[in-house]
């Protein structure tokens, strides 16, 4: 009957929204650093190392701006025991980067909406600050910067044009840690709030496969191209867990790190969104 009575309603109007029928999954990661970090914090450090350092020369490494182009993280499932399925892309990283802010709101660069980018929001650009002004967002700025991120992942910071910021690079807010300047948000790295006592944690992402047959999942640290035609997963597996079914259909996967101690994630999923089993 309920199938009946939404073709009719199909049939009634201008058009119809198909449902998501894909899957919603809630993450929590814990003790998970950048890529390049997890790769050179390990002993011995992980394979691939030597792209995070100068050269391959471990006393030159590389700064976080410069780490933050070289590797990323990647989302994997197992469903019905046998089929390997990509998930997502993303990144771990400083919440922002003070210096660089500075730097693209005196070169008046462009955020991927066409907008010119202010490091002080719609107010005002850094260089027309007073001194109160300017201390004010260093200080909040500072605050912030301790803060990981997991955001979206790109290997360019600017299109061909040199001036827009490319839609996947992602450039963090001080004054709202939960709005991105540029980029995609996906949440926040278990860490302590930079302007209270609470505990900041927890991301939120929807994937296209509908996981109801999810066995496991895992994360892997990667350096191909997260846009490749036909992905693989890399052999380097940072996170894994084993699918565990709970109540109204929701699948928990508490995933640990077999190369890092202190590595850890919890990812709740919801599969089959199109249905109503959930509400």
């Amino acid at each position: 009957m309920r199938v009946a009575l939404a073709l009719i309603g199909c049939l009634t109007i201008a058009g119809c929204i198909e449902p998501f029928e894909g899957s919603h999954i809630q993450f929590t990661l814990a003790g998970v650093p950048p890529p390049c970090q997890a790769l050179l914090l390990h002993t011995p450090p992980l394979p691939g190392w030597e792209r995070c350092t100068d050269g391959g020369d471990p006393t030159k490494p590389l700064t976080a701006e410069e780490q933050r182009f070289v590797y990323h993280y990647e989302m994997w499932a197992t469903v019905r025991k046998s089929a390997a399925v990509y998930l997502m892309s993303f990144t771990v990283q400083q919440h922002l980067f003070p210096d660089e802010q500075r730097q693209l709101d005196k070169e008046k660069k462009l955020l991927n909406n066409g907008q010119v980018f202010k490091i002080g929001g719609d107010r005002s650009y850094w260089d027309d600050m007073n001194a109160v002004e300017r201390t004010t967002v260093d200080t909040q700025m500072a605050k912030a910067a301790g803060v990981f991120a997991i955001t979206s992942f790109s290997y360019d910071q600017f299109e061909a044009d040199g001036k827009t910021m490319t839609k996947d690079f992602y450039l963090g807010n001080h004054g709202q840690l939960s709005r991105a300047h540029n980029g995609v948000y996906y949440g926040q790295v278990q860490s302590s709030h930079p302007y209270g006592a609470v505990t900041l944690s927890g991301g939120s992402v929807r994937v296209a496969p509908n996981l109801e047959d999810l066995d496991s999942m895992w994360v892997t640290i990667e350096l191909n191209d997260p846009n490749r035609p036909d992905p693989k997963p890399s052999s380097l597996i940072y996170l894994e867990g084993m699918a565990e079914q709970t109540v109204r259909g929701v699948i928990n996967v508490q995933a640990a790190s077999p190369v890092d101690p202190a590595a850890r994630a919890a990812f709740g999923v919801t599969p089959s969104m199109g249905e109503e089993d959930y509400f």
